[in-house]
């Protein structure tokens, strides 16, 4: 007998507590919404759902797929491309097809049949099956799910499109759409597969998948760090107290409110949760994720593990001159960025009262960790030493040549003793030079260019680092 997964013993419990004499959810105990909802116009909030609600409702709810999709997909009839990111969604009037961005092949195509399939049970136990074409190196081509990837990605993105134009016009019509659209999302999702989404091994869905899952993969996405979605969360706390779960509640029978947060919210969650911590430059979305998710929801678990866990990341992974550890512009601008955004969303958050967290035996009153935390400002000025006085950045290591940052003040010469890099420099605006001296380490996305140099004079780089090379 198969072992029982920890995630099918969760789900097995929250569906006892979504039956009869289920007690009230913690999220009915906070206001609504528990994250600042934005006001747009009511005139461009109609203008962006109205068209996609005149086809109806169950036009909308056939776009959420059955199965998930995956990612990377690669096209057999050309060899333009990369990354396996040739393959593009046909969008909402042909939802079922996919193309090649370069040679314009439409799939499914009966020149390359998707004549091989897996078949394997769902979470909620159901037999599955995804078919695929197998290229000549073994290479799988699911061209159905790489389109039902797109489908899901436009269901959550449009049920906070409605949410916003509920909160916009106080239109019961939106709410509605809203409230029955997510609650459709939340039950497809509680059957939806782990996949191993990886461009560079063979994918599809995973069988019996246990934790701990593969690093490359995930429910929501193509890779976990993002498989608890800000769109129907923020979907859900925008439309709480407009009445729409509870119409529908009692035209389906049951507590939809229970099974939105049961089925796909905290299972999100729980989820992310079964992977270790990695501490990679990707990681502060799970900690915006556990934060968002822990107000929404009235978790304050999931907060204070959210908000330890990015003060964790600071404390370990930068340089105490306060670039990432990585050592690359690019990937330091994307991990300062993606944290200044776990900042705003923690900010202002206070615990229940009477509550401290079991692991510390902290509590939040009013939260504010860019005050709390001051290395943040260091991080992200920090940066301003690898720029060049045009605003190019310096490219060591896999950095995008063609950004720009901002520059220091003046331009004099900087030691970043942690990252072990030094700036020379002498003039202003025309006049000015720099010389870079990169004699660093390599902790991930480095390039083998120990004690290299490079040159900036007469408006323009000299002598340069080749950047990302993709």
């Amino acid at each position: 007998m198969r072992p029982i997964s920890r995630l099918a013993v969760v789900g097995m419990i929250l569906m006892v507590m979504t039956g009869a004499g289920a007690q009230e959810l913690k999220s009915a105990q906070i206001a609504h919404p528990a994250m600042p909802a934005s006001s747009g116009s009511a005139e461009g909030a109609r203008a962006a759902v109205d068209p996609v609600l005149d086809r109806g409702m169950e036009f909308i709810l056939d776009m959420v797929p059955e199965r998930n999709g995956i990612r990377f997909c690669e096209c057999p009839n050309c060899d333009m491309g990369t990354q396996a990111g040739q393959i593009a969604w046909n969008g909402i009037d042909d939802p079922e097809r996919v193309h090649c961005q370069h040679c314009g092949h439409v799939y499914p195509s009966e020149q390359y049949p998707m004549d091989k399939t897996i078949q394997l049970k769902n979470r909620r136990g159901k037999d599955v099956e995804w078919r695929y074409y197998e290229l000549p190196d073994g290479d799988r081509c699911f061209f159905d799910a790489r389109g039902r990837y797109e489908r899901k990605s436009w269901a959550a993105r449009f049920v906070l499109q409605l949410a916003d134009a509920w909160v916009a016009t106080g239109d019961e019509k939106y709410a509605d759409a809203g409230a029955e659209l997510l609650y459709d999302i939340s039950q497809k999702y509680a059957g939806w597969c782990f996949v191993n989404d990886d461009v560079s091994k063979p994918d599809g869905p995973v069988p019996d998948a246990e934790p701990p899952y593969m690093y490359w993969g995930g429910i929501w996405s193509r890779w976990f760090y993002a498989d608890a979605p800000m769109t129907v969360a923020y979907a859900y706390d925008r439309l709480y107290d407009s009445g729409a779960f509870e119409r529908l509640g009692q035209r389906k029978g049951l507590d939809v409110q229970a099974a939105i947060e049961n089925d796909m919210l905290h299972a999100s969650i729980e989820f992310l949760r079964t992977y270790k911590e990695y501490y990679s430059n990707m990681s502060p979305h799970i900690y915006e994720s556990l934060i968002v998710y822990g107000r929404i929801l009235n978790e304050p678990d999931y907060v204070h593990d959210g908000v330890q866990r990015a003060v964790d990341l600071l404390r370990n992974q930068f340089f105490f001159d306060g670039i990432w550890m990585e050592g690359t512009i690019s990937y330091h601008q994307q991990t300062t960025g993606l944290l200044q955004r776990v900042l705003n969303v923690a900010k202002g958050y206070s615990d229940p009262a009477g509550y401290a967290w079991p692991q510390s035996g902290q509590r939040f009153d009013d939260l504010d960790m860019q005050r709390d935390l001051p290395f943040v400002g260091k991080a992200i000025d920090s940066v301003r030493a690898l720029t060049f006085p045009n605003g190019r950045i310096v490219a060591v290591h896999d950095a995008w040549a063609t950004s720009s940052s901002k520059t220091t003040e003046t331009n004099s010469p900087v030691l970043l003793s942690g990252m072990r890099h030094a700036r020379l420099a002498r003039g202003e605006d025309s006049t000015a030079m720099q010389a870079h001296l990169h004699f660093s380490g390599g902790y991930g996305h480095t390039h083998a260019d120990t004690l290299n140099l490079i040159l900036f004079g007469r408006g323009r780089e000299l002598l340069s680092d080749i950047g990302y090379t993709h």
